[in-house]
């Protein structure tokens, strides 16, 4: 009996999904991206099982409610996940496989909104500060979880993809991956080095390259090729 087809997807939410508050809308709308990849790869014959993944566990669990009501009880299950930890990243990808065979990692997980230095409340869309009135500390933890983040996932899914001989990375991208809007000066570079690395991501160098080289070399362009996999890493601009 094969194993069962397992995806995962790190960040099942949305930062504007207000606790699932706005019930008029349908869930595949009222969770953002996340939550609409959830239920629609747990409804698709191309997955056994979804894995959600979240900081969240309240998220988690209203998420979870809606995929089980569109799919059904066994279709999905649910692990608290941050990824700014490394070992909370790999206890969750161990978890993955250890429910089967992994076969796409879906990566949504991004900082929240910057807060106002004044009182502490978010800064929404329109709100966002000027380049110069960024603040560094901010900016980096925002980085660790939208960037650092995705790298602490993909070192633990690319190895594992390698072996198995296939497997995708999905990374949820935005227009500011492509260009720097007005206004953004606190989200846009997040996304530049997301797509930056998604690029860099696509190439592996060789076992045989790899073989007794110190650290500190680096292989050759015709020793640095694709390998032979079945599947992608790749990045979704909206």
């Amino acid at each position: 009996m094969s194993a069962r087809r397992i995806a995962v997807i790190v960040g099942c939410g949305s930062k504007h999904d207000k606790d699932g508050e706005v019930s008029e809308l349908p869930p595949t709308v009222r969770f953002g991206l996340g939550g609409a990849l959830s239920i629609t790869f747990a409804q698709s014959r191309s997955f056994d099982h979804v894995l959600l993944l979240s900081r969240r566990q309240d998220l988690l669990s209203l998420v979870a409610a809606e995929v089980k009501a569109a799919a059904g009880a066994d279709s999905v299950s649910t692990m608290v996940c941050d990824v700014t930890d490394d070992a909370s990243v790999k206890a969750a990808f161990d978890h993955a496989a250890s429910l089967g065979s992994v076969e796409c990692v879906v990566f949504n997980a991004s900082a929240g909104f910057p807060t106002d230095p004044a009182t502490g409340a978010p800064q929404g869309y329109g709100a966002f500060p000027a380049p110069a009135a960024v603040d560094p500390a901010q900016l980096t933890q925002a980085f660790d979880v939208s960037v650092s983040g995705c790298v602490r996932v993909a070192s633990n899914c690319i190895p594992y993809f390698l072996a198995q001989g296939r497997g995708s990375l999905i990374v949820s991208g935005a227009t500011l991956a492509l260009r720097g809007g007005a206004g953004f000066a606190c989200a846009s570079p997040l996304k530049f080095a997301l797509r930056s690395y998604c690029q860099v991501s696509t190439h592996f160098p060789t076992l045989e390259a790899t073989q007794g080289q110190t650290a500190s070399q680096t292989p050759t362009d015709a020793t640095s090729k694709m390998l032979p996999l079945r599947g992608s890493i790749c990045m979704g601009v909206d």
